[in-house]
């Protein structure tokens, strides 16, 4: 679950009395000399429509954020991005409804937990299509609750958001895809084109970027360089190898699923990536 809006101004608060709340890239920045220390960085994925209720209490507390946009949508494809069709059929929504006919995919005999799965395992062209399908009305939610939680932005709410000085647009691929099962022709189409959309939509630069899922290895993350980001966040570590030669490019965070405010704190004061460091390898 993500944090309530009352929980979110709670921890802003807590942060703006003991952290200082700077760009993502100044955190970035500051991490190899040293100097990242009582800083952090807020970033939130995907680009859902719900953020239009974050912004104003952002704007209150004058806290930086960088939001990293699924283009979906935007793109042509469907606004209501794959994962959040899978919570729909987790509620009842019926799942050949929502993605449509796949060869070898009998929707109806897939249980909702295991959507994720076959969605990400299935080839890339039945990928897209099952995930750029737009369903018919009667097969969502109300607007209202779309709106809430189900729905990417529009082109006319990104700009909106983009306009905010507290506010840097990155970029989380086209359909969220696992970009490590892709080939190299599909890996540069995601990886670039979503950055390319939201430059032409918000009349700025996209110079950041957040692995779908993240999933990533080498060849993705010089997929990302090659496309000409300047840096690159993950949830978890998951390569040494690659992490040690890519820092800026695979620049760790802590994710924040409506946490107690004392498991929040520990996250923001750095001891949750502590943890993660020395967890051993598998």
């Amino acid at each position: 679950h993500e944090p309530t809006l009352e929980g979110f101004k709670r921890q802003l608060a807590w942060l703006a009395e003991s952290r200082r709340v700077v760009p993502l890239g100044e955190l970035i920045g500051a991490a190899p000399a040293g100097k990242a220390e009582s800083r952090v960085a807020l970033t939130f994925d995907d680009g859902f429509a719900n953020f239009l209720e974050v912004l104003p209490v952002l704007e209150e507390y004058g806290t930086p954020v960088t939001l990293f946009v699924t283009v979906g949508g935007l793109a042509g494809g469907c606004s209501v991005p794959w994962f959040a069709k899978v919570e729909l059929a987790r509620r009842g929504y019926r799942p050949e409804r929502l993605f449509g006919p796949v060869e070898q995919v009998d929707w109806s005999k897939v249980p909702a937990a295991d959507l994720p799965k076959i969605l990400l395992g299935l080839p890339y062209a039945d990928f897209r299509r099952a995930v750029d399908r737009s369903p018919a009305p009667e097969d969502l939610p109300s607007d209202a609750e779309l709106r809430a939680s189900h729905r990417l932005l529009t082109a006319e709410e990104l700009s909106l958001i983009a306009d905010s000085p507290l506010v840097e647009i990155g970029a989380h691929s086209l359909t969220h895809p696992d970009l490590t099962r892709l080939g190299n022709d599909d890996l540069r189409r995601e990886v670039e084109e979503g950055g390319r959309i939201l430059e032409r939509l918000t009349g700025r630069p996209v110079t950041s970027f957040a692995y779908p899922l993240g999933r990533y290895d080498e060849r993705v993350v010089r997929a990302v360089r090659r496309a000409g980001y300047s840096y690159a966040v993950v949830v978890e570590p998951l390569d040494p190898a690659v992490d040690g030669e890519n820092p800026g490019l695979t620049f760790p965070r802590s994710g924040i699923y409506g946490d107690s405010m004392a498991v929040f704190k520990a996250k923001a004061r750095g001891l949750d990536e502590l943890r993660r460091k020395k967890k051993p390898a598998d």
